[in-house]
């Protein structure tokens, strides 16, 4: 199959403007695409890495300031019974009320060595015995306590206490008998998962969960922005191919990575793991929305590159007719001056046979 010059024409200039085009745009895209990742990825992996800090030191710094409570020398006098007197009551639930509300917690109550509460924020408490692990784990242990999120009628709660410990002020040291517990309810969604949830550039699919390992599954904690009612409900199996970073997370990993989540959605995540409560912390983001401003790069690239096309195929065609005009144009002056050449050839040749004719008759006369 031949082509004539009209077509090649165009074939070569396509050929020529168009591929390093496709190549600079590929590179172009590429590049861009590669960039991104490595921004957003380093984004939410310094976002994971202040989540997590901020978990550890809410925590620490409750754990202390209920230590400062549990301490209190009238609180201590209170429960020896040697300041019984209802301005030292009063006083005392005052203080434990104010830090109540300072802090944003559910409740705060104390109780004696034997369990029974003694002191509340709610006075429907007072007179109970408490044979919860949040007291009875203290009054064995000696230790701190911080238990696990569950679901309460009011949303989930979690308890931290502190045993109270006597003390001997005639020599000024702590005695190592634990006459009382202090225990404080959080409101683990005011408190703790709320403030997680906000951080620059989360953009519209960024979210944060928390985790925890429950048996052969993975317990999501906190609500989630794409599935109802997820809080201490939903769960996903160890083995699950969604939501890996999550996996990962409360088997103590650390990380990120691009991956799908709980949804089957491609995400970009970095994961942590929360040692003190055997928590894990996961922050991700959508790759749609992440590379959305790939994508508009590459939507931007192909139009001009449409446009550069469609430029260089006019171009091409116009410049292919224009030499087809010319080339018609020589070959048109070609076949003329042919013709004229030829008819003068024949004249000459006509002219001489005329003279050898007459050359001849003169010949023959003499």
């Amino acid at each position: 199959m031949k082509f004539d010059l009209k077509y090649k024409l165009i074939i070569l200039s396509i050929f020529i403007g168009v591929i390093p085009l496709i190549i600079n745009s590929n590179l172009t895209y590429g590049f861009g695409k590669d960039s991104t990742e490595k921004q957003i990825l380093s984004q939410i992996n310094s976002v994971a890495d202040l989540k997590k800090d901020s978990l550890n030191k809410w925590f620490s710094g409750e754990r202390d300031n209920l230590k400062i409570q549990s301490r209190d020398f009238e609180l201590i006098l209170f429960l020896n019974g040697e300041s019984s007197s209802n301005f030292s009551y009063q006083g005392i639930l005052n203080r434990v009320d104010g830090f109540k509300e300072s802090h944003g917690h559910k409740r705060i109550f104390i109780t004696d060595k034997f369990g029974e509460v003694i002191l509340s924020t709610e006075k429907k408490d007072v007179g109970e015995f408490s044979k919860e692990s949040y007291v009875q784990s203290p009054l064995k242990s000696h230790n701190s306590y911080l238990g696990e999120v569950f679901n309460s009628p009011a949303g989930p709660v979690m308890f931290i206490s502190e045993p109270i410990f006597d003390f001997d002020f005639d020599k000024n040291v702590m005695i190592n008998d634990v006459i009382g517990i202090f225990v404080m309810e959080v409101d683990v969604e005011k408190e703790i998962f709320y403030p997680l949830e906000t951080w620059r550039g989360r953009g519209e699919t960024g979210e944060v969960l928390v985790v925890r390992r429950d048996g052969e599954e993975v317990l999501f904690l906190n609500e989630l922005k794409h599935k109802e009612n997820a809080s201490l409900n939903f769960r996903i199996p160890l083995d699950s191919e969604f939501a890996k970073p999550a996996i990962f997370a409360s088997d103590g990993k650390e990380g990120i990575l691009r991956t799908l989540d709980y949804r089957g959605e491609e995400v970009l995540a970095a994961y942590r793991n929360i040692n003190l409560l055997n928590w894990g912390l996961v922050v991700k983001i959508d790759a749609v929305e992440a590379f959305q401003d790939v994508f508009i790069l590459r939507d931007r690239v192909s139009f001009v590159g449409f446009v550069l096309l469609f430029i260089v195929i006019f171009f091409a065609i116009f410049s292919s007719i224009l030499v087809t005009r010319i080339e018609r144009k020589r070959t048109d002056q070609l076949e003329r001056f042919v013709k004229v050449t030829v008819g003068r050839e024949k004249k000459m040749i006509e002219l001489k046979k005329e003279i050898q004719t007459l050359g001849g008759k003169n010949g023959k006369k003499k």
